[in-house]
């Protein structure tokens, strides 16, 4: 099932979980969110341990990773696997993979204790390959490179705003303006330099001065084009 990134995260937000995810494409920071989310918060602290597993690509197999999400979870009643760079996975990578149909029928008949989640940054499969239509009828799917999850320039400052409100801060609207000009509409680097600021304030206002101290950049424009831009 294609889901978009509004629609993911209020799923997450009411906790409602899938049993495999499947994050894909060139927005990174929307695969980010959402595999930061379910490391951080969908297992608690002291299960952690026994029931929270990170894999690499590079450095494991579909196989193994199959292997561990039969398993079921103990002391729990559900286990978490991420795998991020999934782009080297060898399923992703070999399209002759021999695990493919152990791969299909783990799709079909999910453990239904354990969530994976696969982060495949900056790449996408072919939406007319084998893989890609099992996934997509077992599993939600999040395509960060489709026009339903763009963010657009003009859009920038009001994402600004959101993420800030979210994050229990307001935002002044010059301090919003120097921001989406100088750094665009990379999510990424509009995210770290919002937490820089975060980690300096004393209160819970974000104005200009902020801005300029925290994340380097110059006010270098006037009130006029302030003005046109709101």
């Amino acid at each position: 099932m294609i889901e978009t990134y509004t629609q993911i995260n209020q799923n997450l937000k009411n906790d409602k979980f899938s049993k495999i995810y499947l994050l894909m494409g060139e927005e990174t920071f929307f695969i980010d969110k959402i595999s930061n989310f379910f490391e951080n918060a969908f297992i608690e602290e002291s299960q952690k341990g026994f029931n929270q597993e990170i894999h690499y690509g590079k450095d494991s197999t579909i196989s193994k990773i199959l292997n561990s999400s039969k398993s079921f979870p103990m002391m729990s009643n559900k286990k978490l696997i991420i795998v991020k760079e999934s782009k080297e996975l060898d399923i992703f990578k070999n399209k002759n993979s021999l695990f493919l149909e152990n791969f299909i029928e783990y799709l079909n008949n999910p453990n239904p204790t354990t969530t994976l989640v696969f982060c495949l940054k900056n790449k996408k499969l072919d939406k007319r390959s084998k893989i890609y239509k099992s996934i997509e009828k077992n599993a939600v799917v999040l395509d960060t490179d489709s026009k339903e999850n763009k963010i657009y320039d003009n859009q920038i400052p009001r994402w600004i705003n959101k993420e800030v409100e979210e994050n229990g801060y307001s935002i002044d609207d010059e301090a919003t303006f120097l921001i989406s000009e100088n750094i665009g509409n990379n999510l990424v680097k509009i995210t770290n330099a919002l937490e820089k600021i975060y980690i300096n304030k004393t209160d819970k206002n974000i104005n200009i001065k902020d801005v300029e101290f925290n994340v380097g950049i110059n006010r270098d424009y006037n009130y006029f084009e302030l003005q046109d831009s709101l």
